[in-house]
């Protein structure tokens, strides 16, 4: 019960600091300051986690997995890629994209086949992550009755809180129930349950929220 607390406070920590990061970045002009960082924390992430593994050395895992190694460079990589949409899609068609995927996917395999366990973010994630987004804005949907563009606009920001309790709690569930020896359950099943939990949850937010607007506006 006590790591489940601390991982909500990590959570509106997590929210509090971005919203605060960014503020001062947008009010400060510092955009080429933090989009220069991007490179910069990546490279720590990689020698914090599969570099220092390889050499045989433990390092916590909240040394690289916080919301300044990981959370603010995808954040700020975001905004670089909307910021250059025109510059990438020059380059970059709908066939490389999806092409450039499917061969990080595989790489993302790989390497973790080869360092014989997985990280969350391996190294081959973060080109593919980047691939994915630019998918994302060129094919994005103008309506929200798509529901690709509903979860991106309404219930994304639920997302990225929500799914770090969602598998705390999930990986608990598969020990009680003495599922985590079983790798291929754990390892293919437990995805998609983090995945159908936390749009569950995060809709159920939103539809709370606009059930409270919405008698709060018919009171008024």
């Amino acid at each position: 019960m006590k790591q489940l607390y601390l991982l909500f406070i990590c959570g509106f920590c997590l929210l509090f600091c971005m919203t605060i990061s960014y503020m001062q970045i947008v009010h400060f002009s510092l955009y080429n300051i933090a989009f220069g960082l991007i490179p910069v924390f990546f490279v720590i992430y990689i020698v914090l986690a599969q570099g220092m593994y390889l050499c045989g050395v433990s390092v916590p895992v909240i040394y690289y997995r916080n919301f300044l190694i990981l959370g603010f460079s995808f954040f700020m990589l975001g905004n670089w890629l909307r910021r250059n949409e025109s510059m990438v899609n020059k380059w970059l068609t709908n066939r490389i994209l999806w092409s450039l995927v499917a061969v990080f996917t595989v790489a993302c395999l790989g390497e973790r086949y080869l360092l014989g366990r997985d990280f969350g973010v391996n190294i081959s994630t973060f080109p593919q992550v980047v691939l994915i987004f630019i998918l994302c804005m060129r094919n994005s949907f103008s309506s929200l009755n798509h529901p690709l563009s509903y979860i991106g606009a309404k219930l994304s920001m639920y997302v990225y809180i929500i799914h770090v309790f969602v598998i705390f709690i999930i990986n608990h569930a598969y020990r009680f129930l003495h599922l985590a020896n079983n790798s291929s359950v754990f390892l293919y099943l437990r995805p998609v349950l983090v995945v159908f939990v936390t749009l569950l949850l995060s809709y159920s937010i939103v539809l709370i929220i606009e059930f409270a607007c919405k008698k709060q506006t018919g009171s008024a």
